[in-house]
């Protein structure tokens, strides 16, 4: 019975120490995975709590309730700061019109962008953490047109943000 232990003792000593390192990486994946994304948890913010009001808080981004229209439709530009810790390549949004009711009315929205076309970034290669870049995002050609006189807004989906695979220092 010893030699039964013995043997079983040493052959999990072998497979532990070939097989160990790999266990760990394994066990470490499945605990960042369960805990969720902590790579691009929320900085601290250093500005004015009056500025930070103006912005509405997606978790990853912050997008600014002021947009631009471009002429004839054709795009709508927003102001979106960088939550997270990774630099930002991209961004996919839906863009929605919409009117604001009198009290106790319900709101209509209506999509005005193709939510598979990504926003582009105006100035610049990637958008750094902490850092406030205006993104184009174009809209499609409805019937009936888009209205200029009608109010918009944006939604953004954290899954919708692609980061850089590289930093830049």
């Amino acid at each position: 019975m010893s030699r039964v232990k013995l043997v079983f003792n040493k052959s999990i000593k072998v497979i532990l120490k070939k097989w160990g390192p790999y266990f760990g990486a394994y066990s470490l994946g499945l605990v960042l995975l369960v805990s969720g994304n902590s790579l691009a948890q929320a900085q601290e913010n250093t500005k004015d709590p009056d500025e930070d009001a103006e912005f509405v808080n997606f978790g990853y981004i912050s997008v600014s309730p002021r947009y631009t229209l471009a002429p004839r439709a054709k795009s709508i530009i927003f102001i979106i700061r960088n939550n997270a810790t990774r630099s930002i390549q991209s961004i996919f949004g839906w863009v929605y019109e919409f009117q604001q009711e009198e009290e106790g009315g319900a709101s209509q929205f209506r999509l005005v962008n193709n939510p598979n076309k990504g926003g582009v970034l105006i100035k610049g290669g990637a958008h750094e953490p902490a850092a406030e870049k205006q993104w184009r995002f174009p809209l499609v050609a409805a019937n009936p047109p888009i209205d200029p006189s009608k109010q918009f807004t944006i939604l953004v989906d954290p899954r919708g943000i692609r980061f850089a695979a590289f930093e830049k220092n």
